[in-house]
């Protein structure tokens, strides 16, 4: 399950399968940095052991239109 980074909260998940699209605001932050922001978030397991991580890739900023019109 993907978790909000520090600094930010996640606004919207959207499941693709091999990757994740999350979009994310930072709460801390004022004006344009505040966000939202999105990002292609996707599970890179470790080789060497059973872990891994969450890579995050930024995708830009989110329009505040949300399209659901």
């Amino acid at each position: 399950m993907i978790e909000s980074r520090e600094g930010e909260a996640l606004v919207r998940t959207e499941d693709h399968g091999a990757y994740s699209i999350v979009v994310v605001e930072r709460s801390d932050e004022t004006g344009e940095a505040r966000g939202p922001f999105a990002y292609r978030v996707r599970w890179e397991p470790d080789i060497e052991d059973e872990k891994g991580r969450y890579r995050w890739h930024y995708l830009g900023k989110v329009d505040g239109n949300s399209g659901d019109d």
